[in-house]
């Protein structure tokens, strides 16, 4: 059976909690294997040097971010 929407926009159904995407760090420094109380997927912005990492695990206590170019 065929839901019949009458013109509603399918993306527009909220009954879900929609995915957050964590807040982006920006600070004066890279981040660090120790900065590992962020969420995965957080993006870090050095301000000093316009670069920008993202945190792609935590592990025995280490974070591993990626630099991205």
């Amino acid at each position: 059976m065929a839901i019949v929407r009458d013109g509603q926009d399918p993306s527009g159904y909220m009954g879900l909690d929609p995915v957050k995407t964590p807040p982006t760090v920006k600070a004066q420094r890279s981040a660090t294997t120790t900065d590992r109380r962020y969420k995965i997927g957080t993006m870090w912005i050095n301000q000093a040097t316009d670069g920008v990492q993202i945190l792609t695990n935590v592990a025995a206590g280490s974070a591993t971010w990626i630099t991205l170019s």
